[in-house]
């Protein structure tokens, strides 16, 4: 028994061993995220002071869209065949580099509203490398049994990323400028490749399913094979495929529909609740680890809650009521994210986590551009003069929705892209395949 004992004890060290290494990492990426999310809060300010229009925001989150999905199958490839640790290092590096750019181009008053559109589509590129090398790599670090609380505390730094920094920004913002916001950025990256240097990222072959030859094609349709093999999977990446489209098709107009308002500090506030709605959802998922039976059904149960919270972020040009829609928003996808992210993660080979991943994310992000190319010019054209005083819509049953004034054709898109998610939630609830990935068996080791 004394054997068996230390045994379970020896056993025990390393998965906390293992787990802090975890930990380590995301907490330099979260220092890092945060440090982002300043600066691009102050891009955001200065955008809007420039142009006044929605038109903006929505080909700035265009150019930071595309690289995830040009770049997938290479970046896939990537973090399946070459040392993942190397990318985020690389990655992160290269994040730094551009900030430090950027900080330069502010300092001199040399900024304009096209090179944020070219800044954000280099700085998305690297991200995009970084992000699959990353996500594949958590499954090789976390034991099996802690993979719900790894994702959870992921879950948690993105919503730190969208509830601190709005309140840090816009509390520095007129003190030191969007120059110090970046200085800030800059400095936060040592977190991030310090965390990284100090944790060892196990090496695994990649999986060959199917592949003849390495290449990029031959690794994109690698990823799509795999992702059709898995029951359910493809299913899921389409209906993730509208979800993010209703939900980018409604965010991507945020700033304009409460600045106008609220302002930018109006603007913070609610973007802190946003984010404040993500901790809550990602700590309890962190501590709870998620349901482990009926996984699918629990994540559209809590997608329909953001759509419903979509809506009401819409209904009404108040703070609190587009703080309240917001926080039922990313409670919901927080809390639903998290034990759909296990279930890849423990239905996939290790060594094909990259690619597959890839191949969702090309399939789940490619409806996301339409999303951008559409809101912006529908809302500066078509329905915000239509619900301004003595618009075409002025008079219509609309105004009791959503009212009337500046920001309300942004609302309105608010309220169709809400409807839109909760219809596309309705639609795969009903369809059995969503569901057959649960009974797959676990392919990843404890």
């Amino acid at each position: 028994m004394g054997d068996i004992d230390e045994g379970r004890d020896a056993m025990g060290a390393q998965v906390t061993k293992r787990f802090s290494s975890f930990v380590l990492v995301w907490a330099g990426q979260l220092v890092s995220t945060l440090g982002s999310g300043m600066s691009s809060f102050g891009l955001v300010v200065w955008l809007f002071a420039e142009t006044g229009a929605a038109t903006p925001f929505a080909l700035a989150a265009l150019t930071g869209t595309l690289p995830a999905i040009l770049f997938a199958p290479l970046a896939g490839s990537l973090a399946d065949r070459r040392n993942r640790k190397a990318i985020v290092l690389v990655s992160d590096s290269l994040q730094a580099a551009l900030t430090l750019c950027l900080l330069v181009i502010v300092s001199r008053g040399l900024l304009e509203t096209w090179m944020v559109y070219v800044l954000t589509f280099a700085s998305s590129t690297f991200q995009a490398f970084q992000e699959p090398a990353w996500t594949a790599a958590i499954p090789t670090i976390v034991p099996k049994d802690a993979l719900g609380r790894a994702n959870g505390l992921s879950s948690v730094s993105g919503s730190l990323a969208s509830l601190l920094p709005p309140v840090m920004a816009g509390a520095l913002y007129g003190t030191i400028g969007l120059g110090g916001l970046v200085a800030i950025d800059l400095a936060s990256y040592a977190a991030a490749l310090a965390g990284m240097l100090t944790t060892r990222i196990p090496r695994v072959p990649p999986s060959e399913l199917g592949l003849k030859r390495p290449g990029i094609l031959s690794e994109a349709v690698f990823g799509f094979r795999y992702m059709a093999r898995v029951s359910g999977m493809l299913t899921l990446a389409l209906y993730f495929a509208c979800v993010n489209f209703a939900l980018n098709f409604a965010f991507v107009l945020l700033g304009p529909m409460v600045m106008p308002f609220g302002g930018s500090v109006g603007y913070g506030a609610v973007q802190a609740v946003f984010g404040l709605g993500g901790v809550a959802g990602g700590i309890v998922a962190a501590v709870w680890g998620g349901p482990r039976t009926r996984r699918v059904p629990f994540t559209l149960a809590m997608f329909a809650l953001s759509g419903l919270g979509v809506i009401v972020a819409g209904l009404r040009p108040s703070l609190w009521t587009v703080s309240a829609g917001l926080f039922a928003v990313m409670l919901g996808l927080q809390l639903g994210g998290a034990p759909l992210q296990m279930l890849f993660q423990t239905k996939i080979a290790p060594g094909a986590q990259g690619r597959t991943r890839s191949a969702r994310s090309m399939v789940s992000m490619s409806l996301m551009p339409v999303a951008f190319l559409s809101a912006g010019p529908l809302a500066d054209r078509v329905f915000g003069p239509a619900l301004e005083a003595g618009g075409a819509l002025s008079s219509s049953p609309l105004t009791a929705v959503v009212g009337v004034g500046a920001g309300r054709g942004e609302a309105l898109i608010f309220v169709a892209g809400g409807a839109l998610l909760l219809a596309a939630t309705v639609v795969v609830s009903l369809s059995p395949k969503a569901r057959r990935i649960e009974s797959l068996p676990d392919l990843i080791d404890a």
